[in-house]
């Protein structure tokens, strides 16, 4: 492995292992872990609606004023789209939101996959279930949902490459468009 990914495993589990020493240490990891247990709280305690959007930060610091959480963190999100959806909004807005970034843009990828072997086809569906799943791996450390330009991409790239997708399904063998 190159070193700098070396160097990085190596970070993380010295986090970890401080973490697990003392949660309110700050580390990049305890920090994360300890926002993906506060949305965890804030979930239990508002299960279907959550407690609102911008409301996270505020009731983190109720949490750490009623001794539930062991680090006071200035953050308006869980680092963690997951658990950040959780906690604002709840179950309810949590299934939306994975119905709508993830699995409505799967499943029209998977009704429009190619049928036959066509090597464009094949690139622009893999490359749309690819782009999904890293987005998804993406916010699992990250609330890319809070900033702009990630939002713009993501929708920029799934709908030029669903779109394209379907529209490669309608060209014909012979060049020609299916109408």
């Amino acid at each position: 492995m190159p070193q700098n990914v070396t160097n990085r495993i190596e970070l993380i589990v010295t986090e970890i292992n401080l973490f697990s020493q003392d949660p309110s240490k700050f580390s990049s990891v305890g920090n994360r872990l300890n926002l993906w247990r506060n949305s965890l709280i804030i979930f239990s305690e508002n299960p279907f609606f959550g407690v609102g959007l911008g409301d996270f930060d505020i009731e983190t610091d109720l949490l750490v004023q009623k001794g539930l959480s062991p680090a006071n963190l200035k953050t308006g999100h869980a680092h963690n789209i997951f658990f950040d959806a959780l906690a604002t909004i709840g179950l309810l807005g949590f299934t939306t939101l994975v119905c709508a970034l993830f699995i409505i843009p799967f499943y029209i990828a998977y009704k429009n996959r190619p049928q036959i072997y066509d090597p464009n086809k094949i690139f622009l569906y893999t490359t749309l279930i690819m782009t999904l799943g890293a987005y998804a791996i993406f916010g699992l450390t990250e609330a890319w949902l809070s900033r702009n330009i990630f939002v713009n991409g993501y929708v920029i790239i799934i709908a030029v490459l669903l779109s394209s997708l379907r529209i490669s399904n309608d060209i014909k063998n012979d060049g020609s468009i299916k109408y």
